[in-house]
């Protein structure tokens, strides 16, 4: 569950939303670009907010960042940008960073996908 808090007033936190999650062992990763948030919600899939207005956040929908395990998670104007790991053979991970356009609603589409590295063991933030 994701929720939201206006910490203004440390003292008096004023709740402000709360967005179901799917249960998941991974670490969320958020990230943001002016009013879009960003958050990885189970797998590879990731939830887009509009957060333009605190008082009324929408849940704007998903996109899937494709095959692997989202390692990282950024957002640049324009553009989502995800690390993912891939087994290629027992025990070699392969490291890609995965970028979509964030024009318009979700889903995205993957505007490119370069491996970064190879080899056993490799691994990102994740």
């Amino acid at each position: 569950m994701l929720l939201v808090y206006d910490v203004a007033d440390p003292a008096a936190p004023a709740f402000r939303f709360a967005l179901p999650l799917t249960q998941d062992e991974w670490p969320r990763h958020l990230c943001a670009d002016g009013d879009r948030v960003y958050l990885r919600d189970a797998g590879t899939l990731v939830r887009v907010l509009d957060a333009a207005d605190p008082d009324a956040i929408a849940d704007l929908g998903t996109t899937d960042l494709g095959l692997g395990r989202l390692d990282a998670l950024a957002a640049s104007p324009g553009a989502l940008h995800a690390l993912l790991a891939s087994e290629v053979q027992p025990e070699v991970m392969t490291l890609t960073l995965g970028t979509q356009a964030t024009a318009g609603p979700p889903p995205y589409a993957e505007t490119s996908r370069e491996p970064l590295v190879r080899g056993l063991g490799a691994r990102g933030l994740g």
